[in-house]
């Protein structure tokens, strides 16, 4: 029915992703001046589509063209059909973990509200949908991304047996592995935006993406502004580009070209010139301003003020030359640089008829992008720095009045927003000044990232909650709101770093004072828990002693069987440190007799692992000390079987840790490496650095037995320490055995003096032991007898004073040989024969079946 030529188009596929500026109507302005960056990005393309990988880095102020030079390399590549994927950083969720992520992959899954392309399908379904096209397995792949996009898996699929940390860290192993699937089909473009605002958790994996994609056609492309330090330091495939201000004659360019032929007076550009300093948007805006305000432009006088001396100022006049759609900017604004439709009819006290009506006019003039058609339409702010100028412009009280009306929409009427980004809420609630509100939310925001390992981000929701708190007049109440915020924020920074850390120290000590002070008994031991597992790290386990006595009166004044089980489990471990033997057998014992598997998987989650299996690898320990070879292994049987029951992945690992080193004290190497490989394992695919680092000296002392030794050296320092402290005296013998073994006498001496202040600070347990291979180091030397003696003697003497019958057994047979190899046999008979004849057990373990030799040698 036209007159004209229509222009056509054919459907050539199906677009999974979509930039959030794609479907904008708005035409791209002129680009002026980037020339030489576009090409050195182009040319970086190049190399990646050929299969290798490249990272831009593109930095620079707010306005200075990154966007816009994204977009335009965008325009020119098309040509190629890449894969485009792109994530967007956000100021109100930068601790809120892997956003960035998720809101990429409910675009691309189509899991937005009352989406029309979904058609009938359950968003479980959806997800299944897109993983078909993967060759992943299904059963593994869809709980893992349904769990991080909050889809109910509804029976259809198991949930994953992971702990918070490995499911985090097989959800970046997931998406890891769908983007370099994609590069295998067709080059990939991974372009994020605002890297600035981006999240720990997204940062970690950008940082696998940019290491495996090194070697995949994957173009990596980043902007961020100048205050924010990229973390991935040098690398051949990384290039940063800085972009900085226009020179004059680009600006009159780029003012020539936006004034689409219509001459400008000199004045005015001069003024554009002056004012603009160089950034783009700053001109662009600018000169709209100018073209949008009609008559006195084209020719005559130009007054000063004219033109406004800042962004800010020239997008205000802009705005208020739009009337009543300036106030809908302004509570666009205060929802965000993008949003919904929907919300944000459901915040406005207008109609929906005048909202339309303003939103269009903001489209128009090109401050908002559309996508979409209403009620389904998203929006988007051309630029941050608009949607600034139209939250900044807003009074405190009516700004208020906004955040107050977005938080309690969002709680009343979107309780699936609310629930999956509560620091949205906590945001909103905070800038209406809803202190107490905005807590609880903080809080649950901090509680939701710790569910899934998000210790970082925890750290950061959980620190504002406390900012906010110091600003409420002081009450018992508020007192009680500060416990379970320092608790959790122990438990987080724990776990970020370490629970070896004077911060995480801090968070529990506030957190037991205000205990004390309010009368917090259920709080307070969670606090002495966390305490205590900082002083057994920092190796003061006479302090950690104090600490369990304090738990222990609390266990059994409240009767709390898990408490109980962990308190004697406290109490049992630093007895048994100190070298106190019997008296940790009974604690343990006793702790053991109240365990219960049930009311273990009900009750909170206590800081460490759960106690009922350390308890058990403790007894298996003391036991074997103690003289009690079989039955210490029949306890180490019982806690991996308890462990795997419960299906605790840092359980299960803590328990093949401890049956590891009970295997090691019983010189029993194949059973150690069935033990060690199951744990380095477990530790790696889990995110365990704790067990890994335990599980890495352990593999040393292995290859060690195994005659490596150099690099039995080499695993058993990188295990010697964990969060820059030094770990237990029995590492430092291991060490020394295996220096001893390459034949480096004096290194290995070395290794057992560096074990001394860990003695002296009361970590006696092995201290016979350290002894002994003393003295057996300097017979080695050429000491003198009396020195070998001297130690070999101390060694008998303080394992007959810990009741350590194992070590008292190994002390009195090196002296035992010491002495035949000088003549003085029958001494060696008195001394060795009723050692050994105090055993029942374990008869056939190496250590006794030496000594049943070496008697009858003697």
């Amino acid at each position: 029915g036209g007159a004209g030529s229509v222009r056509g188009y054919r459907v050539l596929q199906e677009r999974d992703l979509q930039s959030r500026e794609d479907e904008t109507t708005a035409a791209l302005q002129p680009l002026v001046a980037r020339s030489q960056e576009l090409d050195l990005m182009l040319e970086r393309w190049a190399m990646a589509r050929e299969g290798k990988g490249q990272v831009v880095l593109l930095g620079g102020e707010a306005g200075i063209g990154k966007s816009r030079l994204v977009r335009e390399l965008k325009h020119q590549i098309a040509v190629d059909r890449p894969e485009w994927l792109e994530l967007h950083g956000s100021p109100y969720h930068r601790n809120s973990v892997l956003y960035p992520v998720v809101d990429l992959l409910r675009r691309w899954m189509d899991l937005g509200r009352h989406s029309p392309e979904s058609g009938d399908q359950d968003p479980l379904s959806r997800v299944e949908h897109v993983l078909r096209r993967f060759t992943l397995p299904l059963e593994e792949t869809v709980p893992i991304f349904a769990g991080l996009l909050g889809v109910p898996l509804g029976g259809r699929y198991e949930p994953l047996n992971l702990s918070p940390e490995g499911q985090r860290k097989r959800t970046l192993e997931a998406i890891l592995g769908v983007v370099l699937e994609m590069a295998e089909r067709k080059p990939l473009i991974f372009a994020v935006d605002d890297l600035q605002w981006v999240d720990p958790s997204t940062l970690e994996l950008l940082g696998h993406i940019l290491q495996q994609g090194a070697a995949a056609r994957i173009f990596t492309l980043m902007t961020f502004r100048p205050d924010f330090q990229p973390p991935w330091g040098q690398r051949s495939y990384i290039t940063q580009l800085n972009l900085g201000p226009l020179a004059q004659r680009q600006i009159e360019q780029m003012i020539e070209r936006l004034a689409g032929g219509r001459a400008l007076p000199r004045a005015v550009v001069s003024q554009i010139v002056e004012k603009a300093d160089g950034v783009p948007l700053v001109i662009e805006e600018m000169v709209k301003m100018v073209l949008e305000a009609g008559p006195g432009t084209g020719s005559g006088p130009v007054r000063p003020l004219e033109i406004p001396a800042t962004l800010r100022d020239s997008l205000m006049a802009r705005l208020d030359r739009l009337g009543s759609a300036k106030e809908v900017a302004q509570l666009a604004a205060t929802l965000g640089r993008e949003f919904s439709h929907e919300i944000l009819v459901a915040v406005s006290p207008w109609d929906e008829d005048h909202l339309q009506r303003e939103l269009n006019r903001l489209v128009d003039a090109e401050l908002l992008y559309r996508r979409g058609l209403a009620p389904r339409a998203r929006y988007l702010f051309k630029h941050g720095l608009i949607q600034d100028a139209a939250y900044e412009s807003l009074l405190r009280s009516h700004r208020q009045e906004f955040h107050g009306r977005i938080a309690e929409t969002l709680e009343r009427r979107f309780p699936e927003i609310a629930d999956g980004q509560p620091e949205l809420v906590a945001h909103h609630a905070t800038e209406a000044g809803r202190i107490v509100d905005a807590i609880g939310w903080w809080n649950r925001a901090g509680q939701k990232a710790l569910r899934g390992s998000g210790h970082q981000e925890a750290v950061g929701h959980l620190a504002r909650a406390l900012e906010l708190l110091e600003t409420l007049p002081q009450s018992p109440e508020r007192d009680q709101s500060e416990i379970g915020l320092r608790v959790s924020l122990g438990v987080a920074a724990g776990s970020a770093t370490s629970f070896s850390e004077p911060e995480v120290q801090q968070s529990f000590e506030r957190a037991r004072d205000l205990c004390r002070r309010v009368g917090q008994e259920p709080q307070l031991f969670p606090a002495l828990r966390g305490l205590y597992i900082f002083y057994v790290l920092t190796g003061k386990p006479r302090t950690a002693r104090e600490t369990a006595q304090q738990l222990l009166q609390l266990a059994e004044t409240g009767r709390d069987p898990v408490h109980l089980v962990s308190s004697h489990q406290a109490m049992g471990f630093t007895a048994m440190v100190l070298g106190d033997l019997p008296q940790a057998r009974v604690y343990l014992e006793t702790g053991i007799g109240h365990y219960d598997r049930e009311r273990t998987r009900s009750a909170p989650i206590l800081a460490g692992p759960q106690p009922g299996v350390e308890s058990l690898g403790n007894l298996s320990w003391a036991l074997w000390f103690l003289g009690y070879p079989d039955q210490a292994l029949e306890r180490s049987r019982q806690m991996l079987e308890e462990a795997r029951e419960l299906g605790q992945p840092f359980s299960v690992a803590c328990a093949l840790f401890f049956a590891g080193e009970l295997h090691a004290f019983r010189r029993e190497p194949e059973a150690v490496r069935e033990h060690n490989e199951e744990l380095m394992a477990l530790s790696t695919q889990q995110g365990f650095p704790y067990w890994l680092t335990m599980a890495t000296a352990q593999r040393g002392w292995l290859r060690t037995q195994a005659g490596n030794a150099l690099e039995g050296v080499q695993d058993i320092r990188a295990g010697s320490n964990f969060g820059g402290l030094r770990r237990d005296p029995h590492v430092f013998a291991f060490l020394a055995e295996a220096f001893r073994a390459q034949g480096r006498t004096a290194e290995a001496l070395d290794a057992l003096s560096e074990s001394a202040d860990m003695v002296d600070a009361g970590q006696t347990l092995y201290q016979a032991e350290l002894h002994r291979l003393r003295g057996e180091l300097l017979a080695e030397q050429g000491a003198e007898d009396a020195e070998v003696e001297d130690q070999l003697g101390c060694a008998l003497g303080v394992a007959r004073q810990q009741g350590a019958r194992s070590l008292e057994l190994r002390a009195a047979a090196s002296l035992a040989r010491h002495w035949a190899a000088r003549g003085r046999k029958a001494e060696a008979r008195e001394l060795l024969k009723p050692v050994y004849a105090g055993f029942t057990e374990g008869l056939e373990t190496p250590d006794l079946v030496e000594a049943r030799e070496l008697l009858a040698g003697l």
